[in-house]
């Protein structure tokens, strides 16, 4: 599933970030586009609040959030974006309005899933449901000091597994 976001932040995200024309945003829901950008060095700061108020700030990769994992089918290679917008246009005013965050955010964010749940029935002296978001980038003033990889998230992994969740099929002969 892809993100689900209000039109004003899609076509924010259509001028400046993939620099197309206002004139030529999809009037459909689903909007794709084929591009050659690259965002790897670039980042987004989601701010998260609970029912609290408490907010959470988490850093991800522009990359892996903006564009899809794999190679776009056809000669023209480069990568595919791919959100839905919302069905109607809304005013900038309704940030707290809820919007989904889908596999593109999870690509570039989650790392686990914990529901603690059988069903809809929570199993006894268990914690309650969560998710653990992976470390993107440590950032200190202003400066990538190191990204998920460097941060060996599966150090506990055999060794083939960690190559084929690097992408290096080279270490698996």
């Amino acid at each position: 599933m892809s993100s689900v976001l209000p039109q004003w932040i899609l076509r924010i995200i259509w001028t400046q970030w993939f620099h197309m024309q206002a004139e030529h945003y999809p009037n459909t829901s689903a909007q794709w586009l084929y591009h050659h950008r690259d965002f790897s060095k670039h980042d987004i700061i989601f701010e998260f609040r609970d029912c609290f108020g408490k907010v959470e700030l988490v850093r991800c990769n522009a990359q892996e959030f903006l564009t899809s994992p794999w190679a776009a089918p056809g000669p023209q290679g480069g990568t595919m974006a791919c959100f839905v917008q919302s069905e109607t246009e809304t005013n900038i005013d309704l940030l707290d309005e809820p919007w989904i965050l889908g596999s593109n955010f999870f690509w570039a964010a989650m790392l686990r899933l914990d529901a603690t749940h059988r069903g809809d029935r929570p199993i006894p002296g268990q914690s309650t449901p969560y998710i653990q978001f992976a470390p993107q980038r440590i950032v200190r003033n202003g400066q990538k000091v190191a990204g998920p990889w460097d941060l060996e998230l599966h150090a506990h992994l055999p060794p083939r597994m960690q190559a084929t969740l690097r992408g290096q099929p080279e270490l698996l002969v």
